[in-house]
Formats: structure tokens, C-alpha cells, sequence
């Protein structure tokens, strides 16, 4: 058995269910690495540790079923997503910095980080200073990745990686 693969997976499962609250789903305890998603009170699909959706048809019968479950699905991928990143990611290392903040993306002097916490995956762009030393003037995201992304890429649109 692969215990950090489990660990991940399982890290995984526990960040999702952050998104999958704030959209309104209800989540039961993962039972064999997979995590049940209700929707308006009823089981609606599982969502595994390696991010799959999976649901059974006759849960997904309707339309609006049907348009939830496409929530779901965008809310595992873009969590796998970052987490995934977040994984890989080198250590921001900034003078007065303190935490374990993870650079996601750094692009024309401005820097995408990410740090765990309690409340979920937290986000914030920076700007570095004139020797890439230290940051400054934080936009804290909190836990939304698509914003701070998409605010980086507005930002310094054109501008080449660092």
C-alpha cells in the first residue's frame, strides 16, 4: 500500500469538500477513498481521491440534476487542479514571509501562491521587490483559485515568465 498516495488522496478529498459546502452540496464521511456528494438532500455521485466523478443515472435524471452534477465536476477538477500544482510547487521563500506558501504561477514580477489552512487551499498574488527578495502589496484571494488566477493573468497580460 502506497501510504503517501493514500495521504494525498486523501488531502484531496478533504479540500474538495470545502467548494463542494460553499456550492450548496452536502458531503457524507469518505467511505473507501471516495467521497458520497448529496445534492438537494439526495445522493447524487462519489468523487474518488485521483478526482473521477462517478454517478449513477438514475441520480442524474434531470436537468437541474444534471446541471449540478456538472458543478461537481468542475469543482474536483479545478481543486485536483491546484492541488496538484500546489504539490509540485517550489517554496516561496520571501524576507519577512512566514508560512509555507507554494509559488503557482510568477510572471512580470508578480507572484501566485498558495498555502494550506484549515479553511482550504488559500491564494494570494504579490508583487515581488526590485531583487525578487521580498513582496509586497498582497491580494488575498482566500480559497479562490479561478479569481486569483484570472487576476494575475489581467494584470500582466503579455508579459513573460520570470
Amino acid at each position: 500500500m502506497d501510504t503517501q498516495n493514500t495521504s494525498r488522496q486523501l488531502r484531496y478529498l478533504e479540500e474538495v469538500r470545502i467548494p463542494l459546502h460553499r456550492a450548496g452540496f452536502g458531503t457524507l464521511p469518505v467511505e473507501g477513498e471516495q467521497l458520497p456528494v448529496h445534492w438537494n438532500g439526495t445522493p447524487l455521485c462519489r468523487i474518488t481521491g485521483k478526482g473521477s466523478v462517478f454517478y449513477r443515472r438514475e441520480d442524474a435524471d434531470t436537468p437541474q440534476a444534471e446541471d449540478a452534477l456538472y458543478r461537481v465536476e468542475d469543482i474536483a477538477a479545478k481543486t485536483l487542479e491546484y492541488m496538484t500544482a500546489l504539490e509540485a510547487a517550489p517554496q516561496l521563500k520571501a524576507s519577512g514571509l512566514d508560512g509555507d506558501y507554494r509559488i503557482l504561477a510568477d510572471f512580470g514580477g508578480t507572484v501566485l501562491a498558495g498555502t494550506p489552512s484549515k479553511y482550504g487551499v488559500q491564494f494570494v498574488t504579490w508583487d515581488w521587490d526590485y531583487d525578487r527578495t521580498g513582496v509586497s502589496h498582497g491580494h488575498y484571494f482566500m480559497e479562490n483559485y479561478d479569481k486569483a488566477f484570472a487576476s494575475m493573468k489581467k494584470r500582466y497580460a503579455g508579459c513573460e515568465p520570470s
